[in-house]
């Protein structure tokens, strides 16, 4: 799947999420950073993953996006979600 197609696919969700938290303005690029930049939630973060999942109808591997070395991350880029999308089988 094209990056683009994920791109606009994921800017369209975290935009509807970050303006039903009451952020209107939130510019969102690659280098966004959805805990940091958007102040976003661990049950955001799934929402907006699970959502972007479905529309594009693809399988993502939550453990490798969300852990590294067997510890949670904190934080994840724009960018790395476009990259672990685009790279996601699509649902059999």
């Amino acid at each position: 799947m094209s990056a683009e197609i994920v791109r606009q696919t994921l800017s369209d969700v975290l935009g509807a999420t970050v303006l039903g938290l009451g952020y209107d303005d939130a510019e969102i690029t690659d280098s966004t950073m959805l805990v940091a930049d958007l102040q976003l939630s661990s049950v955001d973060i799934v929402h907006v993953l699970a959502t972007t999942e479905d529309r594009l109808n693809v399988v993502l591997e939550l453990e490798a996006l969300l852990e590294t070395d067997g510890k949670a991350r904190s934080d994840l880029s724009v960018a790395e979600i476009i990259d672990a999308l685009a790279a996601a089988p699509s649902r059999p």
